[in-house]
């Protein structure tokens, strides 16, 4: 205190910096929650009572909670993500159910706000750039190559609307990745997208069996429901297996068995890894509850190149990490080899290995057309519409040779030397991880990669279908993502939970021992 005047000057001495001319009192914000929140929620209410009244309920609902979902998608990366893995997962096809010229799909909307987004952060200097991933350029390289090829193709064949609609969903498939990488930044993002996958497939082979053990009529019935949402009706809406007594394949809401059974290889070897982790970053039993209905679905799905994609991750996981893995591998697949109903897989399986069956004769000669095609068109392919010769045609269950049909060689190599960088950059990272359960989500990803890969050359859905190519990634965006933010530094809290745990110590344990001298017992 200092007096002054004959009085105490009680205000306060500010040390290290100047003392502020005018002390302005803080005050309340004139409207707060409690002010703009029930007229708001007045509002909102009255809002829905008419939507609904002029409607009904269940459209009226449907409507309220899209426009939250709407909401929270546009203020939100995680939701976004998040929604889109839902998508993925449960509504692959879905299309806004409003018309405007073109049919949107889910999809569509929920890659163009990621764009919008996340070219927001480009250009906005508050918001740091993520570090550049090995990938990043061979990624554009091949993104310029697709649109050479698009180009290109014009020469031959008319640039129809349809054509550009599926360039323009690739593009946006692919540029998921890049979503993917700068969005994912935490570790708590990456377990929630991680474990948000592994819930969608759990739900969408739930949804699978039950369809499957339901009669074929209410099956059918059910799944004409989402014709709302544009998906394909009628009375032919399942699916049965050519051969084989023209058993039923399990289908879910994907349309197509394989694409099921390419969405189920993926999830199931993401759940299996954290199964078997170190360190899951969730208890055990969760994990096996999940791939409860997920196992039986995929066998249900007659999809032999899924079964093929998952048996080369268990290898992997198996040979690479876990070698008891095998062991256990091996001695459920004797004892299932014993049940009678085990013969029916077993018998597809060996007759599609061996082209038995009219399947897989079909394949191979879409393989022989592929390889005509390609050598026809060597050096950019055919573009992204359809051949420009009576008797070629694209089309191939084989992703590396689809894609050279419509991008050529030079995209075919510029995509195989991006897997190859992905698999040698994550496999050479992962002994330097000191994050055990960062290390095993990269583990597990790598795993589900090298399904993927396998699968792709059996069957092409991951370059069909846009659901599929944004799950393809999507998966690769979110290797890059768990190893950038795996190898980044712990928080105090955490890291001392990543510890190996001491024995614990007693107060007069921690103080120093005398020094002992040199020769004595």
């Amino acid at each position: 205190m200092v007096p002054v005047a004959g009085r105490i000057d009680t205000s306060p001495i500010v040390i290290g910096r100047e003392a502020p001319l005018l002390s302005l009192k803080r005050t309340s914000p004139l409207i707060g929650p409690a002010t703009w929140l029930p007229p708001l929620a007045g509002v909102a209410a009255a809002a829905a009572g008419i939507l609904i009244g002029r409607t009904s309920a269940v459209v009226g609902v449907i409507l309220i909670i899209g426009a939250v979902l709407a909401s929270a998608i546009l203020v939100s990366d995680e939701v976004t993500l998040l929604a889109l893995v839902a998508t993925i997962t449960l509504l692959p096809f879905a299309t806004l159910p409003v018309k405007i010229g073109l049919s949107p799909t889910f999809l569509d909307v929920l890659c163009l706000v990621l764009l919008v987004r996340w070219l927001g952060r480009r250009v906005n200097p508050q918001y740091p750039p993520v570090p550049p991933t090995p990938l990043n350029g061979l990624l554009w390289i091949w993104l310029g190559i697709a649109l050479v090829a698009l180009l290109a193709a014009v020469g031959r064949t008319p640039l129809t609307a349809d054509t550009m609609h599926y360039f323009a969903k690739v593009a946006l498939a692919t540029l998921v990745f890049f979503f993917v990488v700068d969005a994912v930044r935490t570790r708590e993002r990456l377990r929630h997208l991680y474990l948000a996958f592994c819930c969608g497939g759990a739900g969408a082979a739930a949804i699978g069996v039950v369809l499957y053990l339901l009669h074929p009529a209410t099956s059918t019935r059910l799944l004409n429901l989402l014709g709302i949402l544009s998906y394909p009706t009628g009375p032919d809406v399942l699916r049965y297996r050519v051969d084989f007594n023209l058993a039923e394949r399990a289908i879910s809401t994907s349309v197509d068995p394989n694409v099921l059974g390419g969405l189920l290889m993926l999830s199931i070897v993401l759940t299996l890894a954290q199964l078997v982790a170190r360190a899951p970053f969730l208890p055990r039993r969760w994990w096996a509850l999940l791939l409860v209905p997920m196992l039986p679905c995929l066998l249900m799905t007659y999809s032999r190149s899924s079964w093929v994609g998952l048996f080369a991750a268990f290898v992997f996981m198996g040979v690479w990490r876990y070698r008891r893995l095998l062991v256990v591998g091996i001695i459920l697949l004797a004892l299932f080899a014993q049940l009678p109903v085990s013969q029916r897989f077993s018998r597809q399986l060996i007759s599609g290995l061996q082209a038995k069956d009219q399947a897989a004769a079909m394949r191979l000669g879409e393989a022989s057309d592929a390889l005509r095609l390609i050598t026809t068109y060597p050096a950019f392919g055919v573009g992204f519409g359809g051949s420009p010769d009576l008797n070629l045609y694209v089309g191939v269950s084989n992703i590396y040779l689809q894609m050279a049909e419509e991008v050529g060689i030079a995209g075919l190599v510029i995509f195989l030397a991006l897997l190859a960088v992905f698999f040698l950059w994550l496999l050479y990272r992962l002994p330097r991880i000191h994050d055990p359960p960062g290390a095993d989500i990269v583990f597990g990803l790598i795993a589900a990669a090298v399904a993927m890969v396998v699968a792709g050359m059996l069957d092409r859905y991951f370059f069909s279908f846009q659901s599929d190519i944004a799950l393809m990634w999507w998966l690769l965006g979110m290797g890059a993502a768990a190893v950038r933010v795996a190898q980044s530094p712990l928080p105090a809290a955490a890291a001392e939970r990543t510890a190996v745990p001491a024995p614990a110590l007693r107060v007069h344990r921690l103080q120093p021992r005398p020094a002992r001298r040199v020769g004595a017992r």
